[in-house]
């Protein structure tokens, strides 16, 4: 691309951040967090400036596409924030943490076989699953399909969540992602399934639209990597470094972006290491399984400053590197953050009420002039169609050590002012990681068929200023997000709540309840059982008789 080029492009994407970030709001809010700069520079680029990934690390002919595309999720603060971040990461482990000088999972029966995601851009799938298969090892040995992911987040399911963005055709599977992507199709309980069921390459998961799910994705943790204050002399910052050793110690694989340009500069193949200096960015998604604090300079095309390298694994089959596995230096620029995915057992969770199928799109304040620290509530109102058992919660942070509070009221009327009673009320902690939490609830709530009730969540981020999560129609990314009145609401004070579709239309809070009901497994048939109330009692499960809808 030529130099006038990139400055057009630069000079569109600009434009395109302001306006998309001026929204109408009311004197007392909310504000919005801007979009994710890469997003909107991907956003304006002709599709012919996509090129397909080459270098020396292909045979001639071979065609890979570049599958890891940005999310409009602006999550920039995090690498900003330096000092501060590093000290509220560090309250997960000791500033001091020993962690050895090399660590492999593969030596640790903690990661599934290598695939080949040959022909497709489906990298974003690839190392998604790999992450959660990752966590569920040693234990548990699953392949889950990638062709299922990849398929329906681009393709209305049966179930009636949307398309990101509608597309039909062979070219589905070449549209590229992201882990915030893959978060939202797995969070809301599309799959993952068996990859015997569903093979790569095979036929269209349309054939079998009601696989039922092996998992549910209740947790994944974000970790930023700060490549602008990467340099020669220091490589890494401390945070990164014991971010992901951390993480890889304690659950798995961790899903990361890079930028893969295997060519003369960056690639050796004949040691598989790979050491990339140029501009920050990321087209390719693959998995850190491992570090090695020794592995020599003098083994990458390019020398960079000191020695030591992660352990990476691709999706290019075993034929790549050393047995689909390479290094690559800790200088490397192109690191792209990073995703820990956690699972649960497929049953736990029955019942998923929820409003965000396409997931974290933004973050917002209820504050006309937000401010670090500032408590935000947000809730979601929700209609129970069988007896059930409230379990859980679960919704996304945007800081590390972000305060919650929970509380699940019924209600009378239509909104969360609208109280009738409320049997689980300021459920507080403190949650240590951005991303993706589910929280169950120190008190089980039965909510009778027909209940109309509210899930009310504060949130404290210590050092952002927007802290509640949003689904909302992107052009480009959530086109096919939606909402209606009476939904969601959020609240500058937790007592007077307004309605998020007035400021944000086709907006919801990325806000879930979950339990198990009669049909699911939770309880029998109409009111509890009395062998169901012994069962529960010990769990200080709250019984509601009332607030029912005729």
């Amino acid at each position: 691309m030529s130099e006038t080029r990139k400055t057009a492009v630069f000079a569109a994407a600009t434009l395109l951040l302001s306006i998309v970030s001026v929204r109408p709001v009311s004197a007392a809010g909310p504000s919005f967090a801007p979009l994710n700069p890469a997003f909107l520079l991907e956003r304006v680029l002709p599709s012919r400036e996509r090129p397909e990934l080459s270098g020396s690390a292909f045979s001639a002919g071979e065609r890979r596409h570049p599958g890891k595309r940005p999310s409009p999720l602006n999550l920039d603060h995090l690498r900003a924030r330096g000092e501060a971040a590093r000290r509220l990461a560090a309250r997960t482990f000791r500033e001091d943490a020993d962690f050895p000088d090399r660590f492999d999972l593969r030596e640790q029966g903690k990661l599934s076989p290598v695939r080949d995601q040959n022909p497709y851009g489906t990298c974003w799938t690839f190392a998604a699953l790999a992450a959660m298969e990752s966590s569920l090892l040693p234990g548990e040995a699953r392949d889950f399909s990638e062709w299922h992911l990849a398929y329906w987040a681009y393709n209305d399911t049966p179930d009636g969540f949307p398309a990101f963005t509608a597309f039909d055709g062979p070219g589905v599977f070449d549209q590229g992602g992201d882990d915030w992507k893959a978060v939202a199709v797995l969070a809301r309980g599309t799959g993952p399934v068996n990859e015997a069921d569903l093979p790569y390459g095979g036929s269209f998961p349309s054939e079998k639209p009601r696989l039922p799910r092996l998992k549910l994705l209740t947790g994944a943790f974000y970790m930023p990597y700060s490549a602008e204050e990467c340099n020669s002399e220091t490589g890494y910052p401390h945070l990164v470094s014991q971010e992901v050793k951390h993480a890889l110690m304690t659950w798995g694989a961790v899903s990361i972006g890079m930028m893969a340009n295997f060519d003369e500069d960056t690639w050796n193949k004949d040691t598989g290491a790979f050491y990339y200096s140029g501009a920050r960015g990321a087209n390719h998604a693959v998995n850190i399984v491992g570090w090695d604090n020794h592995f020599p300079k003098e083994r990458f095309a390019t020398r960079p400053a000191g020695d030591g390298a992660w352990i990476v694994r691709n999706s290019w089959g075993t034929g790549f590197g050393e047995d689909g596995y390479f290094y690559m230096s800790y200088e490397d620029t192109s690191l792209d953050s990073g995703i820990v995915y956690l699972a649960s057992p497929a049953g736990e969770y029955g019942i998923i009420h929820q409003y965000d199928p396409l997931g974290w799109i933004r973050s917002v304040s209820p504050h006309e002039t937000p401010a670090a620290g500032s408590p935000a509530w947000m809730a979601n109102v929700f209609t129970t169609e069988e007896h059930q058992v409230l379990k859980a919660v679960s919704f996304y942070v945007p800081d590390y050590g972000t305060e919650y509070e929970i509380t699940v009221a019924v209600l009378s009327g239509a909104t969360p002012a609208e109280k009738e009673s409320v049997p689980l009320r300021g459920q507080r902690g403190v949650l240590e990681k951005p991303g993706y939490h589910t929280i169950v609830l120190g008190k089980p709530v039965y909510l009778p068929g027909g209940t109309r009730f509210s899930v009310e969540v504060k949130v404290t981020a210590p050092e952002y200023g927007y802290p509640l999560p949003v689904e909302e129609p992107v052009a480009g990314y959530s086109d096919r997000a939606s909402a209606e009145p009476g939904q969601s609401f959020y609240s500058a004070d937790g007592e007077t709540w307004t309605d998020l579709t007035r400021d944000v239309p086709g907006g919801n809070f990325c806000l879930k309840a979950m339990g198990q009901g009669e049909e699911s497994g939770g309880c029998s048939t109409g009111v509890p059982s009395l062998s169901a109330v012994l069962l529960l009692v010990p769990f200080g499960l709250v019984f509601l008789w009332g607030g029912r809808k005729k």
